[in-house]
């Protein structure tokens, strides 16, 4: 993970040295930056941002039972993934609301382009297939062009 850390800091605005939270978050030491990481499988996602909320979740298909969980959540069954991660990354981001999470992520209407999850704006894509990933940000983060520019190599 530090070896992608290093190519997204290219330029060194990012600060060096980061810690986790008594809940294993992970934070920047000595700095208000935003940090958030995924892993699933041998696929790995990190997101930096000025300011949050930011969460960030990846999720390899076939590893959960994908049925009765989605029957459970409420979730159509089709896009259970990218459910779970949306959930995922906003847990991470601490997002929180009137409602439970879980009631929410099944009310929102999933898009590859941003849209609006409490506070945050949210993306849901595949970078390749039998992969799910999803990106909440804070809302002045959220361009059409981000979701364009992610980087899944």
């Amino acid at each position: 993970m530090l070896n992608l850390y290093n190519q997204l800091n290219i330029d060194g605005k990012f600060p060096d040295s980061w810690s986790k939270d008594i809940n294993g978050k992970p934070y920047f030491r000595d700095h208000s930056w935003q940090l958030s990481i995924s892993h699933s499988d041998h696929f790995v996602a990190l997101a930096v941002a000025s300011h949050g909320p930011l969460g960030i979740d990846l999720q390899t298909h076939g590893r959960r039972r994908q049925s009765q969980l989605a029957h459970y959540l409420n979730w159509p069954k089709p896009q259970f993934f990218h459910r779970w991660c949306l959930y995922e990354a906003a847990y991470k981001a601490g997002l929180a609301g009137p409602r439970p999470l879980q009631e929410l992520i099944a009310d929102t209407e999933l898009s590859p382009s941003p849209f609006a999850v409490l506070n945050a704006s949210g993306h849901c894509w595949s970078p390749r297939p039998k992969l799910s990933a999803a990106l909440i940000t804070a809302p002045d983060l959220s361009t059409p062009a981000l979701c364009t520019s992610l980087i899944t190599t």
